[in-house]
């Protein structure tokens, strides 16, 4: 999902992600050190946990944006899941920004979802995809609760769901 946004909105994106696959040597060519912001669970990193929101918080104050996937995984179903609480709240707790809820379609059946396996591991079913992003209207921070921000999401998902 990362890269489908980075590479589709022109304004750079700091995008939050799981420490051991930001990790990865392919990730560190790919999205440079640079653009990650490597997080894990406050029970399995805790100094990683911490660091991670020190950087998202420096990041919102130069004037980033910062993206997250408050579902915390890809989807198992191809659709949206039920997004973890904490990482937004402990965000917009810190700084009060609008949040921006996001929708991609096309992902499924392809490559990088887990459909008929792991992604990234299994033989490609395609090489191109009609993929969809659809961008919500800003949230203020005072109304970004992770039930609404789900709800919006699941909502612009909706518009243009992933068809077999």
């Amino acid at each position: 999902d990362w890269l489908i946004l980075g590479g589709a909105i022109k304004r750079p994106i700091h995008f939050v992600m799981d420490k051991g696959f930001a990790s990865l040597p392919i990730m560190k060519q790919i999205a440079g050190q640079e653009w990650v912001i490597p997080i894990a669970s406050e029970k399995r990193d805790e100094v990683a946990y911490e660091q991670a929101f020190v950087s998202i918080r420096r990041k919102i104050r130069e004037g980033w944006l910062v993206g997250i996937f408050p579902e915390g995984h890809l989807t198992a179903d191809g659709k949206v899941d039920f997004f973890r609480k904490g990482g937004v709240e402990k965000i917009l707790e810190r700084d009060p920004v609008p949040v921006l809820p996001v929708a991609i379609n096309g992902l499924w059946d392809s490559w990088f979802s887990r459909q008929g396996g792991a992604a990234l591991a299994k033989k490609p079913r395609r090489f191109r995809a009609r993929i969809t992003i659809t961008i919500g209207a800003p949230v203020p921070p005072e109304e970004a609760t992770v039930a609404i921000l789900e709800e919006q999401v699941r909502e612009l998902w909706q518009r243009h769901p992933n068809r077999p």
